[in-house]
């Protein structure tokens, strides 16, 4: 639902304008900003005169509507990069002050007639790469029905949202880019419904999109050799099932299930977290509803969503906040 708006008009109290709460950006955290604005204006905002507006329109869109001063709050799938910083200090002067209101995962999905139950980043890594050969389901040991020629189609959220930017540097730590030939949609609804309609799909999405219409795969974080079947210089297909046999049985060993105790460890490879980012010397109302979010209340509504919620802790993002993860590129 991109761009969808909520708008929650508290009472008219007199002699008091409400206090709007612009909030634009992740389509990961669009569903559950817009349960958040419901529960805070019951729970809350009816007695302050606040009103709160809810749009997503991805995380990039987000941050620069922030950054021109369109809205108070910006939801993201991803840390503020070091120039998107810098450029709200110099048109606002003020600085972006990020929380982190909870935790995702990217579920690495497939079409749910397909046999494969897992797969390495080092896969990963040939099948999205821009250097990476063309890949067929055979190359990792199955054959996907329905899927004719068997070549494996990734597919992809457009490069300005944040799982695209996440799922790149967890796969290529800015050393590679993302093949030409991807499919890219707009939306994690689409990648999803592209992935359930096509036998040859392969792609991801945020744990609270990747529904029973696809099939989860377990992730392997073993970054080595790419493919036990590798072919040969002749082009013939190594026959050694036995190893191969014994390769997958490996793979199976180490692979990591997005499950929700995996994430709370974050031993599963695409955990991430969801952020909040609020301009610097902000209105009372805004701080208050951000609190409100990472209180018990909004970390309950988030978790039943499907999310995970972060637990103790109330400190913001330093200013070079993951700067490891959010260098420009």
């Amino acid at each position: 639902m991109v761009g969808a708006v909520l708008l929650l008009s508290a009472p008219h109290i007199a002699n008091a304008a409400p206090a709007a709460i612009r909030l634009k950006g992740s389509e990961i955290l669009f569903e559950v900003a817009l349960l958040w604005s419901r529960a805070y204006q019951v729970s809350v905002a009816n007695n302050s005169g606040v009103s709160v507006e809810v749009q997503g329109g991805g995380s990039g869109n987000g941050i620069a509507a922030l950054i021109n001063g369109h809205v108070e709050v910006a939801s993201t799938s991803r840390p503020m990069k070091s120039r998107e910083i810098s450029l709200t200090n110099r048109r606002l002067h003020r600085s972006p002050v990020g929380y982190i209101v909870g935790w995702d995962a990217l579920s690495v999905i497939v079409h749910p007639d397909n046999p494969l139950t897992g797969i390495s980043l080092a896969q990963l890594e040939e099948i999205f790469g821009k250097e990476g050969r063309q890949i067929h389901w055979s190359d990792l040991g199955v054959e996907a029905p329905g899927c004719e020629g068997g070549r494996v189609r990734p597919v992809t959220r457009k490069n300005t949202a944040g799982e695209f930017v996440f799922f790149r540097r967890s796969l290529f730590e800015n050393k590679r880019h993302m093949r030409r030939d991807l499919r890219y949609f707009k939306t994690p609804e689409e990648v999803v419904s592209s992935v359930a309609n096509d036998p040859c799909a392969i792609g991801y999405a945020g744990m609270a999109h990747a529904t029973s219409r696809v099939k989860r795969l377990c992730l392997d974080p073993w970054r080595g050799e790419q493919f036990a079947a590798r072919e040969s210089e002749t082009g013939a297909a190594l026959q050694d099932t036995n190893a191969r046999a014994a390769t997958r049985k490996a793979d199976a060993d180490r692979c990591i299930s997005p499950t929700a105790d995996n994430l709370r460890r974050q031993t599963y490879p695409l955990v991430r977290p969801l952020y909040m980012y609020m301009l610097s010397d902000p209105e009372p109302a805004v701080s208050e509803f951000i609190a409100w979010a990472r209180g018990p209340e909004g970390q309950s509504i988030l978790e039943r969503y499907g999310l995970i919620p972060i637990g103790h802790g109330g400190a913001p993002i330093p200013a070079n906040g993951a700067e490891r993860s959010a260098n420009d590129d």
